[in-house]
């Protein structure tokens, strides 16, 4: 039973071009098997709420580490440290209570919220990491590269996040309907006057 969120997980994220439509379907799934399971909530229809919708992306974002990260993950579960040569060792990368690999820093005594602290790390190529900056792209008004980075970075740390972003910019449809062309002009023939030799005044 424990196996049927991981293989739906491939299948869902890969499926759909929406973040928002892909944690509802998700939501739906996971009452699902609250429903199969027998827990206190037995709805399977119904409108999706915001926590759903949160433990959805969380359970998302956990399955995109486990997939990516799995050697940081082990390492962190036996020594909690990682190795010298790990890439993510120069981001402080720790794992907190609900199993995330997040960036460290020196920000534990800010009163910022707890995602800006310490964003959760998400690898550069999952589908789940263009769905997210696609949302955030759209989100704000089909915003270009130097918007869209603070935004995702609010919550996200995302590995080579600058070429990964322009490439869903790149590929955004309407940004691409609204882009204007570059035009080359024909220079005109210079005037007399900068070509006949003459006396300055």
């Amino acid at each position: 039973m424990t196996t049927v969120p991981n293989v739906v997980t491939t299948d869902i994220v890969s499926s759909y071009s929406d973040l928002g439509y892909m944690l509802r379907v998700t939501s739906y799934i996971f009452r699902f098997l609250n429903k199969c399971r027998k827990r206190a909530d037995n709805r399977v229809y119904g409108i999706v709420s915001v926590c759903e919708k949160l433990h959805a992306l969380h359970h998302r974002t956990r399955s995109a580490q486990r997939f990516e990260f799995l050697t940081e993950l082990t390492d962190l579960r036996r020594s909690n440290v990682l190795k010298s040569v790990n890439t993510l060792i120069s981001l402080n990368t720790f794992q907190d209570l609900t199993v995330h690999l997040r960036v460290g820093g020196r920000l534990s005594r800010s009163d910022l919220p707890y995602d800006h602290k310490y964003p959760v790390i998400l690898p550069k190529r999952h589908y789940l990491t263009l769905l997210i900056i696609r949302q955030a792209h759209i989100l704000d008004l089909h915003s270009g590269m130097n918007v869209t980075i603070p935004i995702l970075r609010e919550r996200y740390w995302i590995i080579h996040e600058r070429n990964t972003i322009k490439c869903v910019i790149h590929q955004c449809v309407r940004c691409y309907r609204i882009r204007l062309l570059k035009s080359e002009y024909m220079m005109a023939d210079s005037p007399p006057s900068r070509t006949t030799v003459s006396k300055p005044f």
